[in-house]
């Protein structure tokens, strides 16, 4: 479980903000760090941030900025596709390797959110040397958060990743999440495919 994580900075990056973007639906928000990360930046458009979980911590509730949703996203979404509808963003922000059929969920979403939706994905990166080095050590660590999650059900790559989505959607960026760290962020762009931790996808409907 990801606590107080905002990464808005990094979707403000990524995002097309030339477009309308009046709708932010955050599908696995925890509790809503990037969301309101968002909101607090102003450079949006938006007026609705909806945050979706499978449950909804305490904390959260009382943030009159952001509606929280229940639902199981491992399900048919039903209980918020009128809401998926409306969304001009969609964040998948570290989810798919979570989910037990990605492939169907992601399948289902494509037929559900509208083609000017910009939907970004973030996934840890399976060709990263850290998986490697728990190869070598023969050892697969299994921890509470973070890069060897043991909630993770899915490993992904840019190209696997890309290659399921391909048909459903069109690409817009793919590229490696870098360390704050400069010098390990130089470090990491010298190969990324094997030093960077996280990749993301920003796409649309096709």
């Amino acid at each position: 479980m990801y606590i107080k994580n905002d990464r808005s900075e990094l979707i403000l990056s990524l995002i097309d903000k030339s477009v309308n973007i009046r709708t932010v639906v955050d599908l696995g928000c925890n509790d809503g760090a990037t969301l309101s990360g968002l909101n607090f930046n102003k450079s949006l458009s938006a007026i609705d941030y909806h945050g979706i979980d499978y449950e909804i911590t305490p904390s959260v509730i009382n943030n009159n900025e952001i509606s929280f949703h229940i639902c199981d996203l491992n399900g048919e979404l039903l209980e918020i596709k009128d809401l998926l509808k409306t969304s001009d963003l969609t964040l998948l922000l570290d989810v798919l390797e979570h989910l037990h059929k990605p492939e169907q969920f992601l399948e289902r979403l494509s037929q559900i959110i509208k083609p000017s939706s910009q939907l970004v994905i973030t996934a840890p990166n399976a060709s990263s040397i850290r998986m490697l080095y728990a190869w070598l050590k023969k050892d697969f660590p299994r921890n509470d958060i973070g890069y060897f999650d043991r909630t993770h059900c899915s490993w992904f790559t840019t190209k696997s990743l890309s290659n399921i989505t391909l048909s459903k959607f069109n690409y817009k960026k793919i590229g490696y999440i870098y360390s704050k760290n400069p010098v390990i962020k130089l470090l990491q762009k010298s190969f990324p495919a094997r030093l960077a931790s996280q990749f993301f996808i920003l796409l649309t409907v096709r």
